[in-house]
This record gives structure tokens, sequence and C-alpha cells, in this order.
């Protein structure tokens, strides 16, 4: 009797509450030095093409410099990745796991003065969002979906 009442609330609860995610897969910051202490950093975002749009701006966080703590990304471009013969694409995903999308955000030109401590962390840039991803069994919390996304990247002397 317990488990048919389980399995009665577990398909009431599947069935009738939809998820909720952005359904983030990954990232990476990369950076591009223009001479003179100018830097152009850029963010690559990867989502599930069934999750939320992530709007234009996005900031990236600083640690361990004395006076940089955000730097502005703005929006650049985006690509389908889904491989061709999946039988789904962006435009329509057809709420299969499989379809891809890259976004690019880029900072305008910065100038970063000093230079970066040889310590283990350096300048540390990082993007996070702190709402969903796709579910995964070798991250705290993530194999409900509901975990932090966390981008790190590090400038070393």
């Amino acid at each position: 009797m317990k488990r048919i009442i389980t399995l009665i609330v577990l398909l009431n609860t599947v069935l009738f509450f939809p998820a909720l995610a952005s359904h983030l897969k990954g990232g990476e910051i990369t950076w591009k030095c223009n001479g003179n202490g100018q830097f152009i950093f850029q963010l690559k975002i990867y989502r599930d093409c069934n999750g939320i749009n992530l709007g234009t701006v996005q900031n990236l966080r600083v640690d361990g410099h004395p006076t940089l703590t955000t730097i502005v990304l703005i929006f650049n471009t985006s690509y389908d990745l889904t491989p061709p013969g999946c039988g789904n694409s962006c435009n329509s995903p057809n709420n299969f796991g499989g379809a891809t999308q890259e976004f690019i955000f880029k900072s305008n030109p910065i100038t970063i003065n000093g230079t970066p401590p040889s310590t283990s962390t350096g300048w540390t840039f990082y993007w996070d969002e702190e709402c969903c991803r796709n579910p995964v069994d070798n991250v705290i919390g993530g194999a409900t979906g509901s975990a932090q996304m966390v981008v790190r990247s590090h400038m070393f002397a």
C-alpha cells in the first residue's frame, strides 16, 4: 500500500508541476591582450535550447584585484550547436535535451592596472548563475537541476 501511495504522489508531482530551469550546460571565459594593459574578455555560455533566454548583458565578477570588481559583457552572437540529424534544433527543440545553443558575450576594451599576484588564485574572473542547470550526478545539488553554475578563470603574474 505504501508503494502505491508513493507512486501516486510521485506521478502527480511529475505530471502536474512543470519544471522551471534555465538548463545551463557550461561555459568558458577567455581574454585577449590588446597591449597597453587593455584586454577584451569573452564569455561563452552553453544552454539547452528549451531553457530561458540569457538577456543581452552579463557581468563578469573579479576577485583579487584591488579596484576592479566587475566587467560588463555585452551579447555578441549565438549559434545553434545541435548536431545535424538529431531530429531537432534550437528552432524546434521538441522538448528534447539534445538541442544546444552557444551564447557569446564580449567586453569593450578594458584597462587593468597592476600585476596579478603569483599566488594560487591570482586574479579570478568568474560568472555565476544562481538558478538552475541540467541535472548531473557529480555536482552537489545538481541531481535536482537546482545548483549554482560557476565559470572561473585565473590570471597570474
